[in-house]
C-alpha cells in the first residue's frame, strides 16, 4: 500500500511539475506517459482494473 501511495504522489508530482516548468504551460507526452504508467501501477496495487467496472479482478466469469 505504500507503494501505491508514492506511486500516486509522484503522478500527482510530476504533472504539477510538468504544467509549472513548461515555458506554455502545458505537459508534454512523456510526462504524460509517465503520469499515466504510475497510475495504472497505483490501480493495479489496489485491485483496479483498468477496464471500467471492473474492480477486484480482470477475470470475468461466465456463468
Amino acid at each position: 500500500m505504500i507503494l501505491a501511495c508514492a506511486s500516486f504522489g509522484w503522478a500527482c508530482i510530476l504533472s504539477i511539475l510538468g504544467l509549472l516548468l513548461s515555458p506554455e504551460h502545458d505537459i508534454a507526452g512523456g510526462v504524460c506517459m509517465v503520469t499515466a504508467q504510475f497510475l495504472l501501477l497505483t490501480a493495479s496495487i489496489i485491485g483496479i482494473d483498468y477496464k471500467l467496472n471492473n474492480i477486484g479482478s480482470s477475470v470475468e466469469s461466465n456463468e
